[in-house]
């Protein structure tokens, strides 16, 4: 049986680790091992094997060693040696028109003010460039809706992929 870790101090950041304390997209790592909403200010046990193996970072947990993209869409991570996040800091170019499958409704410094709804079969993101809903990465451009021989899947593809342009 592994050895539990205690900690005096818990921050909350919106991902990785801080103050000794495992952190999940900005929630503590209750006694339990459950995500809390709010930090409870109480000392947390969490095994040493937990601490050394695995990173959290944007909602996902991460293996020691594993590489994966950055929540600002341009720079890279890896979940490095103790379970730290350690991410690449360059700077990051914006070209919304290179980004067909999402909808931007502020600019990065609006995105803290701004309150959105995302439709149906999308959901929110957040980068540099600002914030917003996207539609599926899978999603093509255009949607057939074209009348033919074979059963149409139109409905079903405009239903999944909202912000791709439908040819008639």
């Amino acid at each position: 049986m592994s050895q539990l870790r205690r900690f005096s101090k818990i921050c909350v950041i919106s991902m990785g680790w801080t103050g000794g304390g495992l952190l999940a997209a900005g929630c503590t790592i209750a006694p339990d091992g459950v995500a809390a909403d709010e930090p409870t200010g109480e000392v947390v046990g969490v095994s040493e094997e937990a601490l050394v193996r695995t990173c959290y970072y944007g909602g996902r947990r991460y293996r020691e060693g594993d590489s994966f993209p950055s929540s600002d869409g341009c720079n890279s991570c890896s979940c490095t040696q103790g379970g730290r996040v350690a991410c690449t800091l360059r700077a990051c170019v914006c070209n919304r028109a290179a980004e067909p499958n999402r909808r931007y409704v502020g600019d990065f410094a609006q995105c803290a003010r701004v309150r959105y709804a995302c439709q149906v079969g999308t959901r929110p993101f957040q980068n540099v460039c600002g914030c917003g809903c996207e539609q599926p990465a899978s999603c093509p451009a255009y949607v057939d809706c074209m009348p033919g021989p074979r059963p149409s899947t139109c409905d079903a593809d405009r239903a999944r992929c909202p912000f791709s342009e439908v040819v008639y």
